[in-house]
């Protein structure tokens, strides 16, 4: 049982030191293929919308918060994952609340992502709304990917 309880504190030592410096330290790696993706498509939607200087200004100005908060929240949903797989290895009782923590946590991500979208969105003019909704819209669920997507159309 102590094993158990001194891995358990090892661990989530860990993912609090990973989360903490991950912020001020360039991504690794294996993020680091996702970070240069993410930028390119940031920048593919500016060319598809054609937004003008001003709007790419305005819309880098709402960004910049947006990214710095996520990263904040979603280092926090790190550590709260460590934490429940910790109760989960002791087999404690914090196992639901760790549960709760975790969804309100990727709830309030969640909010962040349409509160920012919603917002670049009141930037653009009518033609690029549309442009803009129709590249969001396509976006298949998560989830819903391979043989599931039959079931999507009711096959």
């Amino acid at each position: 049982m102590r094993t158990q309880i001194t891995i358990g504190i090892i661990i989530l030592s860990m993912a609090l030191i990973n989360s903490v410096s991950g912020q001020q330290r360039p991504p690794r790696d294996d993020r680091q293929g996702k970070h240069q993706q993410k930028e390119q498509m940031h920048t593919q939607m500016q060319d598809r919308l054609g937004l003008t200087d001003q709007q790419k200004t305005d819309i880098e100005t709402l960004r910049i918060p947006h990214i710095s908060s996520t990263q904040t929240l979603k280092a926090k949903l790190d550590v709260k994952e460590a934490e429940l797989k910790l109760a989960i290895i002791s087999e404690s009782k914090g196992i639901d609340e760790s549960i709760k923590e975790i969804n309100a946590l990727r709830s309030e991500l969640f909010e962040a992502k349409i509160s920012h979208e919603l917002a670049v969105r009141t930037m653009l003019t009518v033609e690029q709304q549309l442009i803009f909704d129709k590249n969001h819209m396509s976006k298949a669920p998560h989830g819903r990917k391979g043989m599931h997507k039959a079931k999507l159309g009711g096959k």
